[in-house]
């Protein structure tokens, strides 16, 4: 699906939307930004990175002592700690809405705003919308998702939302100090060992019904990581593996 925009200033990636409050980049077939351009979205307590790729990364008070996932600062390999994954049940067709990790052909729009970055995007029969934002006073990050399906068949389709917790200065150092469990559909990771941040905690749910879920990540990428297509989507259902 072609996507044209006017933009103010130009400059074959990017540029300003009319009304100058938007960053707008467009990643057509084989085009690149030259480095990431990234969005800062933070209130004083809380906050995150995106970038034109989707990668980044969360903090909770403190982005370099109390990081809830890990920053990946290698703009070659672009890893990302946390990643929303779509999969067609009928298919097995996996894709994201960012272009890391999966990438196809179709044009990509990134808009960076003043506290939000959308990414939207068009493949598979479905126009896609994620909305990334911080509100001013809650230590959340909202990932907001709307699908449309433009195809003239019923969709069956799964969302999985993988994160690489840290919960301290590098996933390194704290991987094997976290804990994880669900309560009352709420996945809960904890690292009781943080002791400048004690009680330190991460919270991911979704308004959508949890039917998996899995606290291991070799469960989910695979002894030999695969973020395209991670081993745990090959699965019928994850493992709902918790503890340490």
């Amino acid at each position: 699906k072609e996507l044209s925009l006017n933009l103010r200033y130009f400059n074959e990636y990017g540029g300003f939307s009319q009304d100058g409050r938007e960053y707008i980049i467009k990643l057509s077939k084989g085009i690149n930004t030259p480095m990431p351009w990234t969005n800062v979205i933070a209130n004083k307590d809380f906050g995150f990175i995106v970038t034109e790729e989707g990668a980044g990364f969360t903090w909770s008070k403190n982005s370099r002592e109390n990081k809830l996932t890990p920053w990946y600062n290698d703009p070659v390999v672009g890893h990302q700690g946390e990643i929303i994954y779509l999969m067609d049940e009928d298919t097995g067709e996996v894709f994201s809405i960012t272009p890391k990790p999966i990438r196809d052909e179709n044009d990509y729009i990134i808009s960076h705003g003043q506290g939000y970055t959308n990414f939207y995007h068009h493949s598979h029969g479905i126009e896609q919308n994620l909305t990334v934002f911080v509100p001013k006073e809650e230590n959340i990050k909202i990932n907001l998702i709307k699908l449309k399906n433009e195809s003239k068949k019923p969709r069956n389709l799964s969302l999985y939302y993988y994160i690489r917790p840290v919960l301290g200065v590098s996933d390194e150092e704290t991987e094997h100090l976290l804990e994880t469990d669900l309560v009352e559909d709420v996945f809960v990771v904890k690292n009781t060992a943080n002791s400048e941040f004690k009680g330190s905690t991460i919270f991911v749910t979704t308004s959508e019904n949890i039917h998996s879920y899995t606290g291991d990540r070799l469960e989910f990428l695979g002894t030999s990581p695969d973020y395209e297509r991670p081993e745990g989507l090959r699965k019928v259902r994850l493992s709902t593996t918790l503890g340490i």
